[in-house]
């Protein structure tokens, strides 16, 4: 079960760490359609070649890598999407089966301590958002 958990973390990583790539100009935000994966990989194999002097040849192949891993990458954030949305369920059956065995005292002390830890867990967060490089 923690393969699984780490393996989804490290994939998950990896979809936003590449996404980040393919951001465009900052006034380009909401103005352009979802492109293909093939659009994508015509043109990151555009500014490969550019970037790194390929030849036509060379292109013609990163093209082809380009295309295959972009249409992994999607169909990875397809699976994440849905593996959220199960977690999600998972966590509200969870809570609605334990709110059914406590008292509304008890239920009020539960919410309050998971507030504290979401508090905790966000200061974290925050804490390793604002570490120097």
């Amino acid at each position: 079960m923690k393969k699984v958990v780490a393996l989804v973390a490290l994939v998950g990583c990896m979809v936003v760490g590449s996404s980040s790539f393919g951001q465009g100009a900052p006034g380009e935000h909401g103005e352009h359609a979802e492109k293909s994966p093939i659009e994508k990989a015509e043109k990151l194999t555009e500014k490969m070649t550019e970037d790194l002097k390929l030849s036509e040849d060379q292109a013609k192949e990163i093209k082809k890598i380009n295309v295959y891993h972009i249409q992994e990458m999607e169909d990875i954030k397809r699976k994440m999407k849905a593996l959220k949305a199960e977690a999600k369920l998972k966590r509200e059956e969870h809570k609605q089966k334990v709110d059914k065995i406590l008292t509304e005292e008890q239920k009020k002390l539960h919410a309050e301590k998971m507030a504290e830890r979401k508090a905790k867990k966000d200061a974290r967060k925050k804490q390793c958002d604002h570490k120097p490089e």
